[in-house]
């Protein structure tokens, strides 16, 4: 692996990182070429000796302890490390500052209102119209004034009857919704419906009073069934012990 590394000597500032030197370091293969030299190359081993020893004096704990206490970064100093950052240029401040004027100016651009839907929306937007007319001379706030007002009254109306016919749809329906459960169930017929006169009704009376009178009937005469059977049973019972007593006194006579 043949790797070359070309080093201008008449430059003060260095074109390569500190790790391609000690790459190159390892491999030595170096070539220098300057206008100061007669020749385009020069011993690999010189260049190599004069790299190695620059590089153990320089990296040496003690220079790098510095170099890191320098920088503020060990011991870690945030104040040491902001000082060395460069200050924001005037030209971002410029245009920062364009942009902040930039953001004020469409804050102040009025919005589209958003369309009402409800009269209360309306009253709003009465109100902001209203407040917006005061910038403008007598005359023409009046006439605004009058104007918006006649708006306004109209919107209301006709958001008041969108709102009626609204409810009596919903009305209408229900109503919908019932008589389609009234159809789907099935019928049962309890009687037939006629008109009655008054002779009807006068008769219906009559036969319910009998029919009233027909029942206590029954009840009545049931009672007394129920009383007659309680009497003979009573009756059976004292002749049954009648006739025991009559049975025991002649079988005591006849001992």
């Amino acid at each position: 692996m043949d790797v070359t590394l070309e080093i201008d000597l008449d430059s003060t500032k260095p074109r390569h990182s500190y790790s391609s030197l000690v790459f190159c370091i390892a491999l030595h293969h170096i070539r220098a070429t300057g206008a100061r030299h007669g020749s385009d190359e020069l011993p690999p081993s010189s260049t190599c000796g004069q790299l190695i020893r620059a590089r153990e004096r320089a990296l040496t704990p003690r220079n790098i302890r510095a170099g890191w206490a320098k920088a503020g970064l060990y011991p870690f100093n945030p104040a040491r490390v902001l000082v060395d950052l460069p200050e924001q240029p005037a030209d971002s401040l410029v245009q920062a500052a364009v942009l902040q004027q930039g953001s004020r100016s469409r804050n102040d651009v009025p919005h589209t209102p958003v369309t009402p839907i409800s009269a209360e929306a309306v009253s709003a937007l009465h109100d902001l119209i209203r407040k917006d007319a005061l910038a403008l001379d007598a005359a023409s706030q009046q006439r605004l004034q009058r104007r918006l007002e006649k708006l306004t009254n109209a919107t209301q109306l006709s958001f008041a009857e969108r709102t009626l016919l609204q409810e009596q749809d919903q009305f209408l329906t229900s109503i919908n919704n019932e008589a389609k459960v009234r159809r789907s169930t099935k019928t049962t017929i309890i009687g037939k419906a006629r008109v009655m006169s008054y002779e009807d009704l006068q008769k219906a009376r009559t036969d319910r009073s009998a029919k009233e009178a027909e029942k206590e009937a029954r009840q009545s005469k049931k009672a007394l069934k129920v009383n007659d059977s309680g009497a003979r049973s009573r009756r059976r019972a004292a002749e049954t012990d009648l006739m025991q007593e009559t049975q025991s006194q002649q079988h005591v006579d006849a001992q």
